[in-house]
């Protein structure tokens, strides 16, 4: 089905999928892979999803330090 702007996500797939195969063919990924140094990064993750990195107070009647 069709969206209100007339692009359809099937043409938008395979429109995506084709310029990614001519970028493939085409050597770009050659040039971004160059050596020129390449560098370790390290990504660190929490899900924390209450806010509570920091523990509880001391003073907390139920979860006290945790």
């Amino acid at each position: 089905m069709e969206g209100s702007s007339g692009y359809s996500r099937r043409k938008f797939i395979g429109q995506s999928l084709k310029a990614l195969s001519i970028a493939g063919i085409s050597g770009i990924p050659d040039l971004a892979w160059a050596d020129v140094g390449l560098h370790k990064i390290t990504i660190l993750h929490t899900n924390d999803t209450h806010s509570r990195i920091d523990p509880f107070p001391e003073n907390d009647p139920k979860f006290a330090g945790l």
